[in-house]
């Protein structure tokens, strides 16, 4: 996959020359100060005010980019020499896709990321430059202090989204000379009347999820609307709920998936919306990406 080395050199560019990340590029309105920025904390359900929502001993970021949960101190991460996650919000006019960076050792300088779209059945890579311009790096500690972690907070604008109805981003990481990929993540996202929603994964722990999260395929529709809140919500979409559908695979081609609704419901307990519709998407199908696929290509 084509890359960029973008850690290391994006990291120099905001760090002092003792080390010490300049206050002009610390990430706003982040309560606890875990890299993740109180809009995305909500967007995900963990806690604005508690760096470690499950208590484990691993901070929320590190977890989004290791891909464990952050819900449950019974689940850690493994070891292992690298990894990468994403997360999706909307904010400030923008859909940010966020990428989450661990690196055993601390040494990023040799990393590359490498980025991507999936549009239905056809996967196109993008420029990393294209993406990084307007983008945002910041670090935070790792639960062991010489290992390191970056974040990555990537704007782009909604029309994207929009215009296709449905879209899958996805990044990449591989150290720089080697050529294969040692780890990939991605984001599903859809238009719904105009609300671009992040396809989130669930998981156990979440407030409305009980044991969803650990039984099957599921997922949440989280909506992101780009202004925060509900700005631009329709009104007749039930607050205090959230869309959750479960999936089974009926189509394989490479790392395209081809999913079928087989339930749907609003679940309560959630600080989001719900269509009042959701069920409507039973019998349906649409297409997601395996980024695993990527994985040592």
């Amino acid at each position: 996959m084509a890359g960029l080395t973008v850690i290391g050199a994006a990291l120099a560019g905001v760090m002092t020359p003792h080390g010490e990340l300049l206050a002009s590029e610390l990430r706003a309105r982040d309560a606890d100060g875990d890299g993740l920025c109180d809009t995305q904390e909500e967007v995900l359900q963990t806690a604005v005010f508690a760096a470690d929502t499950d208590k484990d001993g691993f901070i929320d970021t590190e977890e989004v980019a290791r891909k464990t949960s952050a819900y449950s101190d019974q689940e850690t991460p493994l070891p292992a020499g690298m990894d990468v996650g994403m997360v999706a919000r909307g904010e400030g006019g923008s859909v940010h896709a966020l990428v989450a960076v661990y690196v055993r050792g601390g040494d990023m300088h040799n990393k590359e990321l490498g980025f991507g779209l999936v549009l239905g059945d056809s996967v196109i890579e993008v420029p990393a430059e294209s993406l990084l311009a307007n983008a945002t790096i910041s670090i935070v500690p790792a639960s062991d202090p010489a290992d390191a972690l970056a974040l990555v907070d990537i704007p782009f604008s909604p029309e994207l989204v929009r215009s296709f109805g449905s879209l899958c981003f996805y990044t990449t990481l591989s150290t720089q000379g080697q050529g294969t990929v040692a780890a990939a993540a991605a984001i599903q996202l859809v238009s719904v009347n105009g609300i671009v929603h992040w396809v989130m994964p669930a998981q156990g722990g979440v407030p409305g999820m009980g044991n969803r999260g650990t039984t099957g395929a599921g997922s949440v529709y989280a909506p992101i609307p780009v202004d925060g809140g509900s700005g631009g919500l329709p009104s007749e979409w039930i607050p205090g709920e959230v869309c959750y559908q479960t999936t089974q695979v009926v189509g394989m081609q490479g790392g395209i998936v081809i999913q079928e609704v087989i339930s749907a419901e609003c679940i309560s307990g959630w600080d989001s919306y719900c269509k009042p519709n959701c069920a409507t998407s039973v019998g349906s199908t649409y297409t997601t990406f395996d980024p695993g696929s990527l994985v040592g290509g």
